[in-house]
């Protein structure tokens, strides 16, 4: 359990740091009165009161004084800055021979940490693939996933049975066949349609019985690809590679995912080949005001 301790000195009993609590911590018994701390149990360690407070009158067990810094204004994009990043964001598939040094990796993993992730369980964690061995070899396991499920979709029983159980999920399946015959035909050839070569793999896993933990690792996903762009770094994410990580255990294996973990996103990093040069107007999406 946390414990927070209001310095009486230097609050100013502005109440900010009692409406910021998303729990309800933080009590102030009187208008301009130093908060006081209540239900410590359900705390979340969140570090919204230790964000929200000017006076840094609030000391908190999970946000010790070294982890508070305060905001540099000037280092932060404008909205133009912001939404010419987001435009431009492309999935790169043609990657350079050019490594990408663990250094740079751990920034696109401190990236991904500070996505928001439910109830501030932050148990999202990650396998960094710079091997090419290994690489090679989760290629062979997660095509050989697929070349599995091609066969049981070709077996007209098989579709039988699944279709009342699964419904959708087979439909959607049957319709996904001519991708993965490619991904075997690919690998047949020599060629890598799966990771595309990238030099880096990051591939995020989490228990599977916390709050929303495919959400969590999505956005951490998300955050780190926005942060490789930044670097002048190109990134993809792995679809085909999670739904495997469902299938084959020999993955699991592979990645040392621990007993309990599932995987629910994975990027691969490295620096394009071709940098784009333009951006494209998206398709508007369907919006209702209500």
């Amino acid at each position: 359990m946390p414990t927070i301790v209001v310095d009486s000195e230097r609050c100013t009993g502005c109440g900010r740091c009692v409406t910021t609590c998303p729990e309800q911590i933080l009590v102030q018994r009187e208008q301009g009165a130093p908060p006081s701390p209540g239900r410590l149990e359900q705390c979340i360690s969140c570090g919204h009161c230790v964000a929200v407070c000017r006076e840094g009158a609030i000391n908190h067990s999970g946000c010790l004084k070294e982890r508070v810094h305060p905001i540099d204004s000037s280092l932060l994009p404008s909205e133009a800055q912001v939404l010419e990043m987001m435009r431009l964001r492309r999935s790169v598939r043609v990657f350079d021979d050019r490594p990408v040094d663990r250094a740079t990796v751990e920034k696109l993993i401190e990236a991904a940490a500070l996505a928001p992730s439910a109830h501030n369980r932050r148990r999202t964690s990650y396998v960094v693939v710079d091997d090419g061995a290994v690489r090679k070899e989760m290629l062979t396991l997660t095509v050989g996933c697929y070349k599995k499920i091609l066969k049981q979709l070709a077996n007209p029983l098989v579709r039988t049975v699944l279709r009342p159980l699964l419904g959708s999920a087979v439909r959607e399946a049957m319709g996904m066949v001519p991708n993965f015959q490619d991904l075997v035909a690919a690998l047949e050839r020599g060629e890598d349609r799966v990771f595309y070569n990238a030099p880096c793999i990051v591939v995020a896993h989490a228990p599977d019985d916390m709050y929303f933990p495919e959400a969590n690792a999505q956005l951490a996903i998300h955050n780190a690809t926005f942060a490789a762009q930044s670097m002048g770094l190109g990134s993809v994410q792995y679809g085909y590679l999670v739904s495997a990580c469902e299938r084959e255990k020999g993955l699991l294996r592979l990645l040392s995912i621990p007993k309990g973990n599932k995987v629910y996103a994975a990027m691969g990093v490295g620096y394009p080949r071709s940098p784009f040069e333009n951006w494209i107007d998206r398709p508007g999406p369907q919006v209702e005001w209500i």
